[in-house]
């Protein structure tokens, strides 16, 4: 896995992520990503998306997004340890 974790990510509408954590669940690479303003300024603005053959879709199942927020406070937490 290529670390992306600080990388700004571009999607096809132009909106630009930076990619603040990023893990496998379940077998299946996420990404847990910021979105950014005009100026590229972090907003509160927070996503999930899920990363396959270099491309990436946004996690929209409620049941899933649960599951991942906890796993990635989980490895928040670990880091703040």
């Amino acid at each position: 896995m290529i670390d992306k974790i600080d990388k700004i990510m571009t999607l096809d509408d132009g909106s630009k992520y930076m990619v603040m954590d990023q893990g496998y669940y379940d077998h299946v690479s996420y990404l847990y990503v910021s979105k950014l303003d005009q100026e590229g300024n972090l907003t509160d603005t927070f996503s999930i998306f899920e990363e396959k053959d270099d491309s990436v879709t946004i996690v929209k199942d409620n049941e899933l997004l649960k599951k991942l927020a906890e796993f990635f406070k989980k490895r928040a937490e670990k880091e703040v340890e």
